[in-house]
């Protein structure tokens, strides 16, 4: 990460690279603020486009007697990179605060290759449809470049507490950004 060294009213703006994909762009500024990391995007009429990867220690304990991820753990890996990322985005780093929670109705993989005890694993997560309520995160994992799994989650918006269906507010839908254009399963 490299600084730009403009600091106004406890924002420093830094640039990273691979988060955030502008056109052929994969650069975006970010500000942070109270030790959380939101995107700010000025797009000049575009649409912002945004997709976070999240990298995992495969640990001995989550392999099975072949020495490679025992599957089910795949989709809880899926799961944390999507808690990080939105923990991410949100203004304060927790995103209850948004009086907003998700769901999941479904979800879906499929396995490429076999990643194994101390792998670093590379998951990028990014939302591949918008419903009303309604939303998928996709997922890309690999292993230094080499795919390992794709997967998707249909998740739906509901009110915290009571856990009641909701549309999907509008500030939420500007802190996830637009949809990326992945092949994962439907």
């Amino acid at each position: 990460m490299v600084r730009t060294g403009l600091e106004a009213s406890r924002f420093v703006v830094a640039r990273i690279q691979c988060v955030a994909y502008f056109g052929d762009s994969q650069q975006g500024l970010y500000f942070f603020r109270l030790g959380a990391i939101v995107p700010r995007f000025v797009t000049a009429g575009f649409s912002q486009i945004m997709s976070f990867r999240h990298q995992i220690r495969v640990r001995y304990g989550e392999c099975d007697q072949q020495g490679v991820v025992f599957n089910a753990n795949y989709m809880a890996y899926m799961d944390d990179a999507t808690e990080v990322w939105i923990r991410s985005i949100a203004p304060d780093g927790d995103y209850r605060n948004l009086d907003w929670e998700w769901m999941l109705v479904r979800a879906t993989m499929d396995w490429q290759s076999s990643a194994r005890n101390g792998d670093l694993l590379d998951i990028d997560v990014g939302i591949v449809r918008f419903g009303g309520s309604s939303f998928d995160f996709g997922f890309i994992g690999s292993v230094e470049a080499r795919p390992v799994f794709r997967g998707r989650s249909v998740c739906v918006s509901v009110k915290p507490v009571t856990l009641e269906k909701m549309a999907t507010p509008d500030r939420v839908l500007q802190l996830l950004g637009g949809t990326v254009d992945w092949d994962v399963p439907a």
